[in-house]
C-alpha cells in the first residue's frame, strides 16, 4: 500500500503544506520532567514501592516495541517484592494490544509471551523464565473516565479473570 493511500490529505496543496513538528524538537521544548517521563519509558512513566509496601505501575499507553516490553518486565521486576500491587491506567491513552496481553501474562505464572517473537526471531530459547511475576500480590486496577477503551478492556479483563479489582476514581492526580 502506498504512503499515499495512507495519507490522503497529502493530495490537497494546502494542506500538504503543514509540517509536523519533529519529535526531537518538541520534546526538546518539554520541561525536564516530562522528557524523563513515559514517552522515553514506553508507555510506563513510573514503578514504585511506596512507604506503605504498596508496587504502583503507572502505565499511560501500550507500546508494542520490544524495548517496550522490556520496560514492562523491568518495571513488574521492580514492584515484585511489595505486598500489594496498583495498576495506575487513571491517564491511559491506548497503545497496541500485545503490550496489554504481555502485562496481563506477569500477572499469572505461565509461559512467556514473547517466546513465539524468539522461536521466529531464531534467538535461543533461556534456559529459566528471564522475566519476574508478580503472581502473588493482591492486584488492584485504577481506572478514571480519561482511561482510553484499551485500558478499559485491559482492566475488566482482569477483573474477569479473578486476577485484580477494579477501581473507578474520579480524580486522576488523587
Amino acid at each position: 500500500m502506498s504512503t499515499m493511500a495512507l495519507n490522503p490529505w497529502m493530495l490537497d496543496a494546502g494542506l500538504s503544506r503543514r509540517r509536523p513538528v519533529p519529535v526531537m524538537r518538541a520534546v526538546e521544548r518539554m520541561p525536564e520532567t516530562q522528557r524523563e517521563g513515559w514517552l522515553n519509558r514506553h508507555g510506563i512513566e513510573s514503578a514504585d514501592v511506596d512507604s506503605t509496601g504498596r508496587g504502583i505501575i503507572e502505565v499511560r499507553k501500550f507500546v508494542g516495541t520490544p524495548a517496550a516490553r522490556m520496560s514492562a518486565i523491568a518495571a513488574m521486576a521492580r514492584v515484585a517484592r511489595a505486598e500489594r500491587l496498583i495498576l495506575d491506567l487513571r491517564r491511559h491513552r491506548g497503545g497496541d494490544e500485545s503490550m496489554a496481553a504481555l502485562l496481563t501474562s506477569l500477572l499469572f505464572d505461565t509461559e512467556p509471551l514473547y517466546i513465539d517473537e524468539l522461536q521466529l526471531s531464531g534467538t535461543p530459547l533461556p534456559t529459566t523464565r528471564p522475566e519476574v511475576r508478580c503472581t502473588r500480590q493482591v492486584v488492584e486496577v485504577w481506572i478514571s473516565g480519561a482511561t482510553s477503551a484499551l485500558g478499559l478492556a485491559f482492566a475488566m479483563n482482569l477483573g474477569r479473570l479473578g486476577r485484580a479489582a477494579v477501581r473507578r476514581l474520579n480524580d486522576v492526580h488523587g
